[in-house]
């Protein structure tokens, strides 16, 4: 499927042009999410820009989880949210250590909080970002119930965005 450049309009609906200075891959940890590394390795290259690898800890889960630790005998947030975040760090830090064997320039990322939320507060952070990602093409009552990422990345980010079909 063809990729899809998603870039928001201004207030005057005029698509502010901005000089690239990086591409953030947003990775969850599956193969799916990885496809866009090849595109991304390709623009990178092309514009001599890094590549920001980033995984956000996602911890929607322990609001949903909430009752269930406490009958479990109250696990620690804190202590659930360091081990994921030690985890992610570990797996950026993978796919980081892949793209600096290639030649390229890279930095890691590994925010907490909601996956789309946090890759838009990037891109308002820097607004010379291209957002790469892939899309799990969840749809209906899946789409409903697990969300889309990257449907929330579009509708929040001010910075372009390429979404690739899985």
């Amino acid at each position: 499927m063809t990729p899809l450049l998603f870039i928001r309009p201004t207030d005057g609906w005029v698509a502010t042009p901005h000089e690239l200075r990086q591409i953030i891959v947003p990775l969850d940890g599956s193969p799916l999410a990885e496809a866009a590394l090849p595109v991304a390795e390709l623009l990178a290259t092309r514009f001599a820009v890094p590549i920001v690898v980033l995984q956000v800890v996602d911890t929607a889960f322990l609001y949903y989880t909430d009752v269930g630790l406490n009958y479990m005998g109250g696990l620690n947030y804190g202590t659930i949210i360091d081990s994921l975040q030690e985890a992610a760090e570990g797996y950026v830090h993978q796919v980081a250590a892949g793209l600096l064997g290639k030649g390229y320039d890279v930095q890691t990322m590994v925010p907490i909080g909601s996956p789309a939320t946090a890759i838009a507060a990037y891109g308002h952070e820097h607004p010379d970002t291209l957002v790469v990602l892939t899309t799990h093409g969840r749809t209906g009552l899946a789409g409903l119930i697990v969300g889309s990422v990257a449907r929330r990345v579009m509708q929040q980010a001010v910075v372009p965005v390429l979404l690739m079909h899985s």
